[in-house]
């Protein structure tokens, strides 16, 4: 485990000495694997946080290696990919929680109460999930009927400039704590963790990539599924996501 105080102080030093804007290392995972936006990154994945000084220190963006976590997505491409309906109601579900988030979010709620709500909400839907927890301090672990893998459902910190850490260096050493492990973490829509080494699902990817949708699919989520039938091109999502 880290410490998170020692790790605030060593970027605040770093940040001290350096340039504006720009980038910190945060850690390192030199296993597991990362599904991001489709495509399949090769390891070490380097975890790095973007800041500003002007004058005080806001931090932004999460990047792995230069990509960024979450960039700018054009809309996306190709033909869609027929969904279940367990796909359908679980997006529907994922549409819900946002529209949660959003509320308490104006409502001046706490992460603590919005994550209870979420949690609540989460085992409302007694027809998808088995059981809800709550997980760090911007999460909660969804437990899909008959399966032992739980979904993560993550949101931000109130505004519109992320502020951070520890928000964002707790993402970053939470997906390498998953990675250490040789999980799967799916980057899309959302953040996605796979315990074990997730060969069924980039088995599934590499299939929908192909045009041969697997009889039983493993990849839940609809964006996901899009993602790896259709990727949008690196270049594209780097140039667009700047």
């Amino acid at each position: 485990m880290f410490s998170l105080a020692a790790c605030l102080l060593v970027l605040a030093l770093q940040v001290a000495g350096a340039s504006s804007p720009g980038r910190i290392e945060v850690c390192t995972a030199t296993q597991g694997h990362v599904l991001w936006h489709g495509h399949l990154l090769e390891p070490p994945f380097r975890f790095s946080v973007a800041y500003t000084t002007d004058p005080d220190t806001v931090w932004g963006e999460i990047f792995i290696g230069d990509l960024p976590m979450n960039p700018h997505r054009p809309p996306l491409i190709g033909p869609p990919v027929p969904s279940t309906a367990e796909q359908l109601r679980r997006s529907q579900l994922s549409q819900e929680i946002g529209a949660a988030v959003r509320a308490d979010r104006g409502l001046g709620r706490s992460d603590v109460e919005i994550q209870e709500h979420l949690r609540s909400v989460l085992l409302n839907a007694a027809d998808l999930v088995d059981s809800a927890k709550v997980q760090g301090e911007q999460s909660v672990y969804a437990y899909w009927k008959g399966d032992p893998r739980p979904f993560v459902f993550m949101f931000g910190v109130k505004g519109d400039k992320r502020i951070g850490p520890p928000a964002q260096v707790e993402t970053c050493f939470l997906m390498k704590d998953s990675l250490d492990q040789g999980s799967l973490i799916i980057l899309g829509s959302g953040q996605i963790m796979v315990p074990g080494d997730g060969s069924r699902f980039l088995t599934e990817c590499d299939s929908l990539r192909a045009g041969k949708p697997m009889e039983r699919s493993f990849i839940k989520d609809a964006h996901a599924v899009r993602d790896c039938a259709h990727p949008v091109p690196i270049e594209r999502l780097v140039r667009e996501g700047e």
